[in-house]
């Protein structure tokens, strides 16, 4: 494993995964790079209380329980599926996107009970657009590692550990870790910087947005950075808007300013 791979909470707050720390017992399982969404009964909500557009035709049979999981579509699309979610019409693309669940919020109980009685709950829903997500006991530290290297060669993100025995929280929480080899942050676009055309292959993009100028108040000591790399054509010809929230993947912070190593565009995170 490279030795940018790290341990983060979901808090955001990211720690290296000490060398002395056994995960033996925890739960693992693939982290997808999804929407998070969660099923109140009668509409799939953001994490920022947004309702998504999604067609009667993918809520209607879902259980009445409350749910917890991801709109994923597939690896490496986050940002089609973001798309599709965003989209004002609620017919298209929905039909291409899964919703994979990973907890029961209102279930009383430990988190084994809890995903007995959702493991439940899918399979008597018989839906072909839901779907549990498979939690297995971690054996020893070579069984972390090995389905890392295994979900990464997949194009997956990473693995996410559970505490045994823990109980749902909200918002933040102190039992659910997720492995991967990147860090996710979010940050603000505060400028453009215009990107130089070299070949006749890129003149389209002539006077487009080559990199955005980001900063995080609370992170990198206010240092302002840049991002460029994940910008589609698209993006670069119509760039976010000034003021709004991105979403970016880093390995590491660099040089003395300490600002983020090969900085990478995920998504505009103002909706969700």
């Amino acid at each position: 494993m490279s030795k940018e791979t790290v341990l983060l909470c979901k808090s955001g707050k990211a720690g290296r995964w000490p060398n002395d720390k056994d995960p033996t017992g925890f739960w693992l399982s693939e982290k997808l790079d999804g929407l998070r969404a969660r099923w109140d009964g009668q509409h799939l909500v953001s994490r920022l209380n947004n309702i998504f557009p999604a067609p009667a035709y993918f809520t209607k049979d879902l259980p009445k329980c409350s749910l917890d999981g991801e709109l994923w579509l597939n690896y490496g699309r986050f940002e089609e599926t973001s798309s599709i979610v965003r989209n004002g019409s609620q017919d298209k693309g929905w039909d291409r996107l899964v919703y994979n669940v990973f907890d029961l919020p209102e279930h009383p109980g430990p988190v084994e009970q809890r995903w007995a009685a959702l493991s439940q709950e899918v399979g008597r829903a018989r839906l072909k657009h839901l779907a549990y997500v498979a939690q297995v006991p971690c054996t020893g530290p070579q069984h972390l590692v090995d389905m890392m290297v295994e979900v990464l060669a997949k194009g997956g993100e990473g693995v996410m550990l559970r505490k045994p025995g823990s109980h749902y929280e909200k918002g933040r929480s102190g039992t659910i870790f997720k492995w991967k080899n990147f860090i996710d942050d979010e940050a603000t676009v505060i400028g453009y910087e215009e990107i130089e055309v070299h070949t006749a292959a890129n003149a389209h993009l002539e006077g487009a947005t080559g990199k955005l100028v980001c900063h995080n108040a609370k992170l990198f000591d206010g240092q302002t950075f840049k991002v460029g790399s994940g910008l589609t054509d698209a993006l670069r010809l119509t760039p976010p808007p000034i003021g709004s929230l991105i979403t970016f993947r880093y390995q590491e912070l660099t040089g003395k300013n300490a600002v983020p190593r090969h900085a990478r565009f995920v998504a505009v995170r103002n909706y969700e």
